[in-house]
C-alpha cells in the first residue's frame, strides 16, 4: 500500500536482483510518522530515523537538516556483494552550492573512502564511485548545484562492464574499472553521511527512494526504473 504506488507511469520497478528498497510515499517503508524507515525489498533491511522529518512533498520526502544519519546495520545481503551493484536514489539537495563533501548514500569502512560505494555531493557535482573514490564520475549539476527539484541518479558497476552513471534515465558517463567490489563486512550502510557520522549531507536536502541491486541493471532496466517513477516527481 502507498500513497502514490509503486508502480507509475503504468510500470513497475525492476524486481530481478533487488536488494534494499526505501520509499518515502510507500505506507509499508514509511507511514510518516514514527522512527523506523522499512526496507521493502523482502530482506527487512530497516534502520531508526533519528531527528529527521517527513513531509509529502511528491508524495513523501524524508527531511534531512544537517548532522544526521540513518544507518542501517545487519546488512549481510549487501555484504555479500561482489560482482555487480547498482544504487538508485532520487533525492534533492538545494543548497548543494554551498557543500564540500557530503555523503548521500555509502557503504565503505573509514573516511579514506577506499572499499565499497558510495554517492556524494562535492560542490556543485554529485559523484558515484566504487571501490575507492579516486574512481569517481561526475555528474554538474546545472544552476551551479542548486538541485531545487528531484533528480533520479543511478550508479551500476559490474566485472564484466564500466563504473556507470545514469542521471534521469540517460547515461551520463563512465569509465573503466576492474576487479570484484571490495565490500567491508565491519561498517553499515548509511544515508545522510559518511562511515562514523563524517560528512554529513547539507540542511534542507531530501531523501525519497533508494534501490541497492546485487548486479548492474541494463541501460534498458535503468530506463524501466526512471519511467516508473517519473511522473511522480514531474521528470
Amino acid at each position: 500500500m502507498s500513497r502514490l504506488g509503486i508502480i507509475d507511469s503504468g510500470q513497475k520497478i525492476v524486481s530481478d536482483g533487488l536488494i534494499f528498497h526505501l520509499d518515502a510515499a510507500q505506507l509499508r517503508s514509511y507511514p510518516s510518522t514514527g522512527s523506523v524507515w522499512r526496507d521493502v525489498s523482502g530482506n527487512n533491511l530497516s534502520g531508526s530515523i533519528g531527528s529527521q522529518t517527513w513531509s509529502n512533498s511528491y508524495g513523501g520526502r524524508i527531511n534531512f537538516s544537517g548532522n544526521q544519519t540513518f544507518d542501517i546495520p545487519n546488512d549481510t545481503p549487501i555484504d555479500n556483494i561482489s560482482t555487480g551493484v547498482t544504487v538508485n536514489i532520487i533525492v534533492d539537495a538545494p543548497l548543494s552550492s554551498a557543500m564540500g563533501f557530503n555523503v548521500v548514500i555509502s557503504r565503505t569502512t573509514n573516511n579514506n573512502w577506499n572499499d565499497g560505494f558510495a554517492f556524494f555531493y562535492g560542490g556543485s557535482n554529485i559523484n558515484w564511485w566504487v571501490n575507492n573514490w579516486g574512481n569517481r564520475i561526475t555528474y554538474t549539476i546545472p544552476g551551479n548545484g542548486n538541485q531545487t527539484t528531484p533528480m533520479i541518479y543511478t550508479g551500476t558497476y559490474s566485472t564484466t562492464d564500466n563504473l556507470k552513471l545514469y542521471v534521469n534515465g540517460t547515461l551520463h558517463t563512465s569509465r573503466s574499472l576492474s576487479g570484484n567490489i571490495s565490500m567491508p563486512a565491519n561498517s553499515d550502510l548509511t544515508i545522510g553521511s559518511g562511515p562514523r557520522d563524517s560528512y554529513y549531507w547539507a540542511n534542507n536536502s531530501g531523501f525519497y527512494v533508494s534501490q541497492i541491486y546485487n548486479r548492474a541493471l541494463s541501460a534498458t532496466e535503468v530506463l524501466q526504473n526512471f519511467n516508473a517513477l517519473k511522473s511522480r516527481f514531474g521528470l
